[in-house]
Order: structure tokens, then C-alpha cells, then sequence
């Protein structure tokens, strides 16, 4: 009985001594890089959390350290989840930049360019400048500046002071070692964690310029251990070391130089390694994230009862949200009173500062967003990063603004290939520099069968509350419509025109802008009269003086400057046209020259737009109103050239169709389009149109009348394969016009079929 009792007193009392112990059990989670692989880190948080499993410590490389750092901070993995599938997460590994902050007023006019090479001068020597990375990292900078500034002035840049103490893992490759980041900006520390080399840019830490923690330690255990000492890890493991690389695999073989051997066992007195082993999921396959969180949900659950077992202390979700609740509420409200800049000349300091806080005391992070956006627009500012610092005495945000700028030049190579035989080719060369405002001067070149051109031009920005722009152009551009045309009412058309065109805009949106400007120049138009085919005969020529006061308000989201496959685009134009017609008829002709002044008033608009139906599928809609007091002119052949036309696609764009042309009509168009992989590259689409001209152009023996009214409407059409290279787009499309003879015409293309600003749009 006394032998019984001492044994009871003794587990009594061995109890009672290492139980606080077992209470205080820590536990660090490690998280390995892995790409989009990384998201399956979420679904093994929520699989600890929904059990109990406390997590005290937490460390990451590349994609887990970004979920560390969220963690850290106090996402919750809903809201972690919710982040890394949202578009924000695509603008990360993509660079694309959200439609609501695409500034149409900070973009030039589009030109055929396919290939575009930046030019600059050093030490006398002019060069290309090859890129360092493939992926924009602007969209990346600004949400890790948006995600972790208040966090960084609630830690006081501690990490060890966060709501989980955090370390991430960087390289420094000139000194061929790991960098473990503890302290100062949590997001520039992820932003280095993650940047993996050639896809995306470096950053500068404390003057060591970083990339992806992987290439050195991709499992940071050791750094768990000896950093913060616990008394369990649990490792969560989607990587894999790089297999050894084929002959034919260039992406193996570039792995197999970058990346280093990382030991992923986690000794098994130390703790547990949860696996998460994927097949066919790639390095950016975010659009999985579904499929890959649920596999690492699947993977905790496999080893949750050995978890338990050994880890005795619990959590309950109430104080992991309590704990979540009181680390935010020491988060202060970014307002950003000051900015400092670095890399800019006092000029351009002049110019950003108008740019990012005009007459504002403070500006506030959606502000901010704007700004940002609006300067990475900018041809001379090549990036942009941002840092901010919170002062713990004045309670204030002061942002750091770190930009690369230059003053280049910028060679485009590009044009159109097109079974049609209108070969064309384009060179550009655009002068960029910024100080008190931005300027940009531009000269290009087309060159083809049916169409030849030549452009100068300025345009001078300058930022202020409401900015504004300045844009001139002088420009020749020269038409053979009879070298191309192959159908077989086809008229014989060349014309020349000489343009002068300035305009001052503004911004009326972020994706808007409306512009005050006018047009002055001649335009020389030679022709047979209709139905005449021998080019031996001498031709008609009608040579016009115009002047055109205009204004126009367009709003523009189209994700490509030519085949887009969503967004929208939205145009209202007027002018008044002032034009002298000089007409000389031809030696064989019986009329006589003739001189007129005509005035009259125009107007039109546009509206086409593409709406989501779902991942594959898309409805594109089109309307079109054409308001005109335009007379007719001294001929058949020079009133329908000089009339406005209706020109959808590139297949109306390529040819002189005078069934789409009329002063006065409506159109409306439906555009059915299925995207085989819902990335906008590959795609198939119908068009469907419908023109009702107000009253046809009409002529007997070349003298011009007008038509009934309503009548001789026109349906036009396309059948289009869409290949988005990266180069340019390749399309095949069946195309057809009801009133031309043949009415099916089958056309292959290859580039942009993009005009200069021209006097009437041909």
C-alpha cells in the first residue's frame, strides 16, 4: 500500500513539474518555395489551425515566404486564399496592370510596332538595352507596399514582434550565400525572397541586391532552429530538387545552374514534414489554386493524427483571432504627408511631385495607387519603388520613392503580312526624356502596296491637378486602292494627302481622355471614273485644302490594340469641315474643272464592348452613328472617297468598299468569341454586322446623286481565328460583304494594320 501511494505521488508530481512545460510547447512551420505549388502552405494552415495546432514561429523561402509573411501579419487563410486568387495575385507573375489603373491619357497612339528595342547612349557609344527580367515588377511593388506598411509601423520593422514571429530567406549571389531577413521592411524582404532570376527584377537591402531565397536554402529549417529554437517544426514541403537536366530542356537546364540542392528531412526528434507532391501543376499555375490548396489540406490531414500526438499543447480559434485582433489593432492608418525621392534630377522631382500630390496636405494609399500608376506610364521612368517608413514620435508615414529613369531613344520594328498581298512594313524611332514636364518626339515609316506614310511628331505632358498634354503631328500619307483590290466592281483610287494635327487633352477618367484640336492640310486623290479599268487612260484629279476644328471624348479598356478580346471602347467626335475642292477631269473626260468651297458640320460615335458570359466565353457588341451635313462633290468617285465609311475589322480596313461608305448611317454589330484557354491568346470569334446607310451614294455616268432613303443596307461578316503571338497577332478569317461581287473573301494575316493619323479615315 505505502509502495502504491509513493508511485502515485511520484507521476503526481512529475506531472505537476512538466506540465507548464508541455504547455509552452512552441512549434515553428517551415514552408518551402514551389512556385504556384506554394499555395497548398494554405490549405496545411487551415488543417493546423481547424485542429488546434498552435504555430508560434514561422519561415519561408519565394512562395512560402510570402504565405509566412501573410500569416505573420494576421490573414487569416480565408483571406489568404481569397488574395492569392484574385486578380492582384495574376498582376504579381504577370505584370499586367488592372484595367482601373491603365491612364488611356498617358498612351501614345497606336502604330503597327511588333518588336520594339530601347537605345542608349554610353560614354558616346549608343547600344540596345537588353531587358533584365521578363515580368513588370510594378504591379509586385506597389501591393507588397500596400500589404505590409502598416504591419511594418505596427512591428517597428521587428519581425520578431509581429502577430507570428517571421524570417525569410534571400541570396546574395556576388557573395554566393543565404540571406536571412529579420528585421526592416517586410515586404521588400518577401519581394527578395521571391525574385526568381530572369522573371523578375532584384531589389537593393541594405546595398546587397537579392534574388530568390531558393537558390541557395529552399526549406530554411536550420534557420527555424537556430533563429528561434522551438520545440517542434512542422515542414510543409512542395518542391522537389532539380532533376537532371535533359539535352533538350532549356528551363531544366537553367533550374539545374540557378537553383542549389536543398536537404528537405526534417530529423525525426525534431518534428514532422508534411509532402504535397503534384503532378502537371507548373510554376505559374495560379489558375489551380483551387485543385493545389485542397491537396495540401489533403496532405496535413494524412499526418494530423501523428501531429497531435506528439504536439499535446491546443489552440482554440478564438484566440488565434483574438491574438489576430490585437496585432491589428496596433496598426496605424497610412497617410503619407511626405515623400522622398532618390535617382531623379531636381526637374524631375519637380514633375513627380506635381504628378503624386498636387495642392494635397496628406495623400492617402488609394491616392497613392493612382499616382503610381499614372508615373509608371511614363516611357522615362523604367521602374518605381516604393518603401514607407512610419515614425513611432509623430505617428506620421513618410514614403520613399526609389526611381530608374532614362532618356532614350526607342527603335520599332513592325507591320503586316496578308495573303491579300498588302505586305506592309514599319520603322519608328521615339525620343523619351523627362524633366519639369515629359516630352516625347516621334518619327516613323510605312511602307507597303497599299499603303505608304511618313510622321513627325511632339507631344509635351505637363502634370498638375487636372494634366494636361500638347500633341502636333506632321504627316504624308500615300493610297493605292487599285494595287490590292480584288473584287470585281473595284474603283481605281490613289490618293496623297499632306496633314498638320494638334490637339491639347485631358484626362476625363482613368480611362478616358477628351482632346480640343484641329487639322489643316491638302489631300490629292487621282481616279478612273467607275467601271473604267485601263490604267492608260489620264485621270481624274480633285486636290482639297481643309481646315477641321475638332473635338473628341474616348474612353478605352481594349487589352490589345488590335483582335482585343475584352474590355470596351467608347468615342464621340465633331468637327467642322472647311474645304476648298479643286477638280481637274481627265483628257478623255467631257466635264469641266471645277472649283467649290464646302462647309459642313460631322459627328461620330462608336461603342464596342465585350461582356464575361464566362471563363471561355464572351459577347461582344458594336454600334456605330455617323451624322453628316457633308454636300456631294464634283463626281461619283471623289464624293464617295472623301465621304465617311464604315470599317470594323482589318478585312474592311484593307480594301475601297463603296457599299460601307456614306456620309449618314448607323451600324450594329453582335461578337460572339470562345477563348480556348480564357487567357485572351487563343481564340475563335464571329462578327456580324449590320449598316443602314441614311441615304446611299448614288451616280449616273460618274455624276453623284443620293439614294432612297434606308435602303441598300449592308451585312458584313467574319468568321476568325485569333493566334495571339508574342510578336503579334495571327488570324485566318473568312470574311463577307453582301454587296460586293465575290462576296466571300478568305484572308490570312500576320501583324497590325494600323494607319497614321490621316485627314478622312480610309
Amino acid at each position: 500500500m505505502i509502495k502504491n501511494t509513493s508511485f502515485v505521488f511520484l507521476v503526481l508530481l512529475f506531472s505537476t513539474i512538466t506540465l507548464p512545460f508541455s504547455n509552452a510547447q512552441k512549434v515553428g512551420l517551415v514552408l518551402s518555395g514551389g512556385g504556384a505549388k506554394g499555395l497548398a502552405h494554405i490549405g496545411i494552415i487551415r488543417t493546423l489551425e481547424e485542429n488546434g495546432i498552435p504555430i508560434d514561429y514561422v519561415a519561408g523561402t519565394s512562395m512560402g515566404a510570402i504565405i509566412a509573411g501573410l500569416y505573420a501579419i494576421g490573414y487569416t487563410p480565408d483571406e489568404m486564399e481569397e488574395l492569392l486568387k484574385s486578380k492582384e495575385m495574376k498582376a504579381w507573375y504577370t505584370g499586367e496592370i488592372s484595367e482601373k489603373y491603365i491612364f488611356y491619357f498617358k498612351k501614345p497612339l497606336p502604330n503597327p510596332s511588333q518588336i520594339s528595342v530601347p537605345l542608349l547612349k554610353e560614354d558616346s557609344v549608343v547600344h540596345a538595352k537588353l531587358p533584365s527580367h521578363l515580368v513588370p515588377s510594378g504591379p509586385m511593388d506597389f501591393a507588397f507596399l500596400e500589404l505590409f506598411a502598416q504591419a511594418n509601423a505596427a512591428c517597428n520593422n521587428d519581425f520578431d514582434q509581429l502577430m507570428v514571429p517571421l524570417r525569410t530567406i534571400a541570396s546574395d549571389i556576388y557573395a554566393k550565400k543565404e540571406v536571412v531577413l529579420k528585421q526592416g521592411d517586410i515586404g521588400d524582404a518577401i519581394r527578395a525572397s521571391m525574385t526568381y532570376p530572369l522573371f523578375f527584377k532584384p531589389i537593393k537591402i541594405d546595398n546587397t541586391l537579392l534574388f530568390d531565397g531558393g537558390i541557395y536554402n529552399n526549406f530554411p529549417t536550420d534557420v527555424m532552429m537556430n533563429d528561434f529554437k522551438p520545440d517542434f517544426i512542422i515542414g510543409s514541403k512542395v518542391a522537389r530538387n532539380t532533376p537532371k537536366p535533359e539535352e533538350d530542356d532549356i528551363w531544366i537546364q537553367l533550374e539545374n545552374l540557378v537553383m542549389g540542392k536543398t536537404n528537405y528531412n526534417i530529423p525525426q526528434e525534431q518534428g514532422v514534414l508534411i509532402e504535397t507532391n503534384f503532378t502537371g501543376i507548373q510554376l505559374l499555375d495560379f489558375d489551380k489554386a483551387d485543385l493545389i490548396i485542397e491537396e495540401g489540406a489533403m496532405a496535413a490531414n494524412a499526418m494530423i493524427d501523428s501531429l497531435k500526438t506528439r504536439i499535446k499543447r491546443r489552440v482554440n480559434p478564438e484566440d488565434i483571432n483574438t491574438k489576430r485582433e490585437l496585432f491589428k489593432a496596433k496598426i496605424p492608418n497610412p497617410q503619407y504627408k511626405s515623400v522622398q525621392f532618390s535617382g531623379l534630377t531636381p526637374a524631375q522631382i519637380q514633375y513627380i511631385s506635381r504628378t503624386l500630390n498636387p495642392n494635397e496636405e496628406y495623400i492617402n494609399i488609394q491616392q497613392l495607387k493612382k499616382a503610381y500608376y499614372k508615373l509608371l506610364a511614363e516611357p522615362s521612368i523604367t521602374s518605381i519603388h516604393p518603401k514607407s517608413i512610419y515614425s513611432q514620435s509623430t505617428g506620421q508615414y513618410q514614403l520613399m520613392m526609389n526611381f530608374k529613369t532614362r532618356n532614350l531613344f526607342n527603335l520599332s520594328f513592325g507591320g503586316n503580312v496578308s495573303s491579300s498581298g498588302n505586305l506592309q512594313s514599319f520603322l519608328g524611332i521615339n525620343y523619351h526624356f523627362l524633366s519639369r514636364n515629359a516630352f516625347t518626339t516621334k518619327i516613323n515609316m510605312h511602307i507597303g502596296k497599299l499603303y505608304s506614310a511618313g510622321l513627325v511628331g511632339v507631344r509635351i505632358d505637363s502634370p498638375s491637378k487636372l494634366p494636361l498634354y500638347y500633341k502636333a503631328i506632321f504627316g504624308y500619307n500615300h493610297w493605292d486602292f487599285s494595287s490590292i483590290n480584288p473584287f470585281n466592281n473595284a474603283i481605281y483610287l490613289k490618293r496623297d494627302s499632306y496633314l498638320f494635327d494638334n490637339e491639347i487633352g485631358i484626362p476625363v477618367s482613368i480611362n478616358g481622355k477628351s482632346s480640343l484640336g484641329f487639322r489643316y492640310g491638302e489631300i490629292d486623290d487621282q481616279y478612273l471614273p467607275p467601271e473604267t479599268t485601263s490604267t492608260s487612260y489620264s485621270k481624274d484629279e480633285t486636290i482639297y485644302t481643309f481646315f477641321a476644328p475638332n473635338f473628341k471624348i474616348e474612353r478605352n479598356t481594349y487589352n490589345k490594340k488590335e483582335f482585343p478580346s475584352k474590355g470596351s471602347f467608347k468615342s464621340l467626335k465633331v468637327s467642322y469641315q472647311i474645304a476648298r475642292e479643286e477638280y481637274t477631269p481627265s483628257e478623255e473626260s467631257t466635264a469641266k474643272a471645277t472649283e467649290n468651297l464646302h462647309l459642313w458640320w460631322e459627328a461620330k460615335g462608336v461603342y464596342d464592348r465585350f461582356f464575361q458570359v464566362n471563363k471561355n466565353f464572351k459577347l461582344g457588341i458594336h454600334g456605330t452613328a455617323q451624322l453628316s451635313t457633308q454636300p456631294l462633290m464634283s463626281n461619283y468617285v471623289s464624293s464617295l472617297a472623301m465621304s465617311p465609311g464604315f470599317y470594323p475589322n482589318k478585312f474592311a480596313r484593307s480594301f475601297f468598299i463603296p457599299s460601307l461608305k456614306a456620309p449618314n448611317y448607323g451600324a450594329i454589330g453582335i461578337k460572339p468569341l470562345f477563348d480556348f484557354n480564357g487567357k485572351g491568346k487563343t481564340f475563335f470569334f464571329l462578327e456580324a454586322y449590320y449598316m443602314l446607310p441614311y441615304q446611299s451614294i448614288k451616280q449616273v455616268n460618274n455624276i453623284p446623286e443620293y439614294g432612297d432613303h434606308f435602303k441598300d443596307g449592308v451585312y458584313l461578316g467574319a468568321a476568325n481565328l485569333v493566334w495571339h503571338t508574342p510578336i503579334g497577332p495571327l488570324d485566318l478569317s473568312l470574311n463577307y460583304c453582301s454587296k460586293q461581287s465575290p462576296s466571300w473573301y478568305f484572308q490570312f494575316n500576320f501583324g497590325f494594320l494600323i494607319f497614321n493619323p490621316n485627314y478622312f479615315n480610309m
